[in-house]
């Protein structure tokens, strides 16, 4: 494999990793999939290193869903076993138990080599863990003090006046792991923020650095209060989503130059909400890939925006499901909320959600709950799945966080609410459209869940 293909996405992972609180690996990737390759690049480069033999737990290898505790098996050196809460008993190889730290002294002084400064080693680091002071360059002209922070949002406060400390107003350049979106309200916000994926490239145990000097002629400005939430980082094909880094292809980064109109924003036929500019081919080879996605997710939040408006002046939640497109949760969930509701379950690791089949694999639902409650952590929500009346009083009594409503009849629904009493938050589904939702809403349900926000979405076309 070439190096390439590879060192972008392992940067990536190790921006990513940076970010984290504890800038500690949890070995998931270490034995899933093509990721180990990411973090063995990383590993040799000494970007990570070794924290624990054995991590306190880590991601089923099975479905890849629910967080397990492993532990030794018993006449098998260097395998471990562990219970799956959905998959029983599950191997874990030695390669997937280990913990894994990551070193951001190590990429500022890769970033002070990149950057051919002189000065002093170590680094001075300003603030543990967060900001270091990289030397001075002159660019532009100009004397220019950088710096390197990863975790900035943890104490902005701080991080500025450091940086007020060593540089003038304007002269500081601040090459980061952290979103720039994300310090748009803080005191950085003034400041000159370079994204580190954004100029940056891992190559043979080293960063190299693009030019910088875009970032000092008008090209990428600092961070400011009116940034959109769509942003093409010129440096690299990379575009910033709602805060949320992401890799472009070459003919999708030939098409999209500026997008005008900002998230949630209402559009009418005619309207111009934005430009591309660029070679011919490369546009047109971009251009239904750039619409499909621009269609699908104006679809999803105009469809949520129309049932989320049915319940204005009520308590009641519209939510999503998990039945998203392969690939596309991330795009199509941030679409939902756009338009007005909100986010259920991202994944089967957020809560645990009682269905018919687990309810009847259990017994019956207060044994089911109890099952739940031994082997998820007790800051884990617990929803189940009721279909009549005698099922929501077996949940209610069994101590349930999440009643669902399932399919149930209004006349029962209402008499269901009037059980719970609010002891347990409640949520109806199945069926719900534009039509009914409002009388749903009326009953005083605590949140309504549609699985067609996400998976049923028709654009109409235009003729």
């Amino acid at each position: 494999m070439s190096e390439g293909p590879v060192n972008a996405p392992a940067l990536a992972e190790l921006c990513a990793l940076l970010e984290t609180p504890d800038q500690q690996l949890l070995p998931d990737g270490v034995g899933l999939g093509g990721r180990a390759v990411l973090y063995q690049r990383l590993r040799d480069c000494e970007a990570l290193s070794l924290a624990a033999e054995i991590a306190h737990e880590v991601l089923c290898p099975d479905c890849r869903e629910h967080r397990v505790r492993p532990q030794p098996l018993a006449g098998a050196p260097g395998r471990y076993q562990a219970l799956c809460f959905e998959c029983g008993e599950v191997e874990l190889p030695k390669a997937q138990v280990r913990l894994w730290q990551a070193h951001p002294g190590k990429v500022a002084d890769w970033l002070h080599q990149a950057l051919g400064l002189r000065g002093r080693h170590p680094l001075a680091e300003l603030i543990p863990g967060v900001l270091w002071h990289l030397g001075e360059l002159e660019i532009r002209r100009h004397r220019r003090s950088f710096f390197f922070g990863c975790r900035l949002v943890s104490d902005p406060v701080q991080a500025r006046a450091k940086l007020a400390e060593l540089a003038a107003p304007g002269a500081e350049a601040v090459i980061t792991t952290t979103e720039a979106a994300l310090l748009r309200a803080s005191p950085l916000a003034d400041c000159r923020v370079i994204p580190l994926r954004a100029v940056a490239q891992l190559r043979k145990g080293h960063l190299t650095l693009e030019p910088l000097d875009g970032y000092f002629d008008g090209l990428a400005p600092p961070v400011t209060s009116d940034e959109t939430s769509l942003r093409l980082l010129h440096t690299r094909r990379v575009v910033l989503i709602g805060g949320a880094e992401h890799k472009l292809s070459p003919q999708v980064y030939g098409f999209l130059k500026v997008l005008e109109d900002a998230d949630g924003d209402e559009v009418h036929a005619g309207d111009h909400v934005g430009q591309v500019r660029g070679d011919a081919r490369v546009l047109l080879s971009g251009e239904r890939v750039a619409l499909n996605y621009l269609q699908r997710m104006s679809g999803i939040a105009t469809y949520t925006h129309q049932m989320a408006a049915a319940l204005e002046g009520t308590k009641t939640v519209l939510v999503d499901t998990r039945k998203t497109t392969p690939g596309m949760r991330v795009f199509e969930k941030a679409a939902g909320e756009i338009g007005g509701g909100s986010n259920h379950r991202y994944n089967l690791s957020t809560a645990v959600m009682l269905k018919d089949n687990h309810i009847d694999a259990a017994g019956g639902v207060t044994r089911a709950i109890e099952m739940a409650r031994a082997h998820a952590s007790f800051t884990t929500t617990v929803e189940i799945e009721c279909e009549n009346l005698d099922m929501v009083r077996e949940a209610v009594e069994a101590g349930a966080d999440i009643i669902m409503l399932d399919n149930m009849t209004h006349d029962d629904m209402a008499a269901a609410i009037e059980l719970i009493a609010g002891r347990a938050k409640t949520e109806c589904s199945g069926n719900v459209d534009a039509n009914n939702i409002r009388a749903l809403a009326d009953l005083g349900v605590d949140f309504i869940s549609s699985g067609a926000l996400t998976l049923s979405v028709v654009v109409p076309r235009r003729t």
